[in-house]
């Protein structure tokens, strides 16, 4: 039940901060950075929180081979 009212929340928060955006309106972060792979142009995310899940996504891209 937590998890769910999580969602709903995480869902709610998105769309009243948030614009939307098609696929080919989402910012890509390669490039103007190779080892980036969160796009946040809202800024909805801290830049410690985007900065962070770039590191795991770049260790996770180099140990695997997969992006």
């Amino acid at each position: 039940m937590k998890n769910l009212v999580l969602i709903v929340f995480l869902i709610f928060s998105v769309s009243l901060f948030g614009q939307e955006y098609s696929i080919q309106q989402v910012p890509n972060p390669k490039t103007t950075n190779s080892k980036a792979y969160v796009s946040n142009p809202d800024g909805i995310l801290k830049s410690e929180t985007v900065n962070e899940l770039n590191t795991l996504l770049d260790s996770l891209s180099t140990q695997t081979g997969v992006e």
